[in-house]
């Protein structure tokens, strides 16, 4: 499916192998009532827009036993609110696996990022070990910055960063949800600079 319509609920990766081809700027902004795709496989973005974000788009991804790639193009720019301006950011990502199951991160060349608002993972794609997400690969070319992350309901915004060999980011935001009428997953406004990726960096 190419990016060329609004959708409520649709399956990104329908009539085409390798998922969402985005090669022009997406229709998928902050929108009142949100995007939702869902979608069980691979999802590919091989080409970032100039100009765009699926800041307002909800992605969920539900995989049996298989190995699902998800392959971005947004720019690696640090632990910075930048990393959500034209970068393809992403509202809500929801990944869920079964026994038998992973999900692998590929950027699409070198110093990639995919940057999300509100990471939930769910089923054995939330197995935390010691220090790593035992059924997520993230390849050397990506980092993945997230606001809000969830294992099964539960935040583990903290635990998770810098899990995966630095591979996975979270940060400070300005103002908290509760404080605005915004839904609970939608995206603030601007998060101040990562104090602890910071830290943890040098």
């Amino acid at each position: 499916m190419n990016g060329t319509g609004k959708c409520r609920t649709c399956d990104p990766s329908a009539g085409s192998s390798n998922g969402t081809d985005v090669t022009n700027t997406p229709p998928f902004g902050i929108v009142s009532n949100g995007n939702y795709w869902t979608l069980s496989g691979n999802l590919s973005l091989p080409v970032k827009p100039a100009t765009g974000d699926l800041l307002g788009t909800t992605i969920s991804n539900a995989i049996p036993s298989q190995n699902a790639f998800i392959t971005w193009p947004g720019e690696d720019r640090g632990c910075s609110p930048a990393g959500y301006a034209n970068n393809m950011a992403v509202g809500r990502l929801i990944l869920n696996g079964t026994n038998g199951s992973k999900f692998t991160f590929v950027g699409t060349g070198a110093n990639k990022a995919l940057y999300v608002d509100r990471l939930e993972l769910m089923g054995t794609a939330a197995n935390l070990g010691a220090s790593v997400l035992t059924n997520i690969n993230i390849s050397s070319n990506i980092r993945i910055y997230y606001a809000q992350a969830l294992a099964n309901g539960e935040s583990v915004a903290e635990k998770l960063s810098g899990a995966n060999a630095g591979r996975f980011w979270g940060y400070e935001v300005v103002q908290r949800r509760e404080k605005t009428s915004l839904p609970a997953w939608s995206p603030l406004a601007v998060p101040t600079f990562c104090t602890e990726c910071r830290q943890r960096r040098q």
